[in-house]
């Protein structure tokens, strides 16, 4: 019998964001690169790989924010009587430097300021997942941000804005893919497919991979990422 791999349970939530509230609760192996989660949380919130993103947690000796070249931040002077802040890089850090009940913050675009919030709930270290079906989300509500729509207070207006549109796909077609008008008669910001997301978990991460090492993505991949393929398969 295969060795159990060590799992963290982490719930994730979009801050400040409540119509609908927006989170996911999901199992990932305990000692992945910090990058590779920032991947796979941009896939579960309807990130596209197309801005910066850093974490940030608070230690006992101030605020720590992990970016990709933390010396050029080092030269940055403090503000008088601000936090103290630490930076380290990205590709230093492991998830498993975080302890079962610690919080962190996930940031994505630094223009629409898009903020995840994170807990470890629990390690499973008998999980049965294998590693190729890890990530795994197992509970979750609501669809996620809207790119470059200007962040929280405007995904809120177009939420409403979807409810009182006649003709979604002519009024808002450019602002989203349009297989997601589709996936009902009226789309909303409550839309939420599990299944769909663990199989996206999946086929897209070698994807966001490639963009953020600059790597140029395949037509291919763009039309997966905007969910133009005829159906997707639990295999």
């Amino acid at each position: 019998m295969a060795k159990p791999i060590p799992t963290y349970i982490i719930k994730a939530a979009l801050k400040d964001f409540r119509s609908p509230t927006t989170w996911r609760r999901f199992k990932i192996k305990k000692n992945l690169p910090i990058t590779e989660l920032a991947y796979y949380l941009e896939i579960m919130f309807e990130m596209y790989a197309e801005h910066q993103y850093d974490f940030t947690y608070q230690s006992d000796d101030g605020l720590v924010v992990m970016v990709n070249n933390p010396e050029e931040y080092s030269m940055v002077p403090s503000f008088p009587g601000g936090p103290k802040i630490k930076y380290v890089g990205l590709n230093d850090f492991r998830l498993n430097y975080f302890n079962v009940g610690d919080e962190f913050l996930f940031r994505y675009d630094f223009g629409d300021g898009w903020e995840i919030k994170l807990k470890i709930e629990q390690l499973d270290d008998q999980n049965e997942l294998s590693a190729k079906n890890l990530p795994r989300i197992i509970a979750g509500k609501g669809f996620g941000i809207v790119e470059n729509i200007g962040g929280v207070d405007a995904l809120k207006e177009f939420g409403r804005d979807l409810k009182r549109s006649d003709n979604q796909l002519v009024d808002f077609g450019t602002m989203l893919p349009e297989p997601l008008f589709y996936v009902a008669d009226v789309f909303t910001l409550n839309y939420y497919n599990q299944d769909e997301l663990n199989w996206r978990l999946k086929r897209l991460i070698r994807y966001y991979r490639q963009a953020y090492d600059g790597i140029e993505i395949s037509n291919h991949a763009i039309d997966l990422i905007e969910r133009y393929y005829p159906e997707f398969k639990l295999s």
